[in-house]
């Protein structure tokens, strides 16, 4: 399983919530990308299904962007940091079908609990499927 952080810049907030989603989540491919384009080419390489998507634009921009690269997430779970609550920031973020939306002046603590409990979910759903293939 992968996890892919993508923030505009090298923030403090981006590293640490890396880390605190390695310790959290126990996963091992917990990638961090300062910036879109490094994020699109990555995407473009081949990953594991079960991937989960965390993008925290930093302005409308940067989130426009993210739409725009929609169709190479392909199937991968997204939580959303809004840089803010405007009713057309909320509206463009809702283009990427997130599974659960923050904002940026959060201290992040609801997206690690939300990204644990979709680690946890996706893991169990492995296992369970290594279970009915064995039996």
């Amino acid at each position: 399983m992968h996890i892919l952080i993508c923030t505009s810049s090298a923030t403090a907030a981006g590293r640490k919530l890396q880390r605190r989603l390695r310790t959290s989540t126990g996963v091992e491919h917990c990638d961090l990308f300062t910036s879109v384009a490094s994020l699109n080419t990555r995407l473009r390489r081949p990953m594991r299904p079960a991937a989960i998507g965390i993008l925290i634009p930093g302005h409308a921009r940067d989130l426009l962007c993210f739409a725009a690269m929609r169709h190479l997430m392909g199937d991968m779970r997204i939580v959303l940091v809004l840089p803010d609550s405007r009713p057309q920031t909320i509206s463009d973020g809702h283009a990427l079908h997130p599974r659960f939306i923050s904002y940026a002046d959060s201290d992040l603590k609801d997206v690690e609990a939300v990204v644990a409990k979709m680690v946890a979910t996706l893991q169990g759903r492995r296992n369970l499927a290594t279970a009915e293939t064995a039996g």
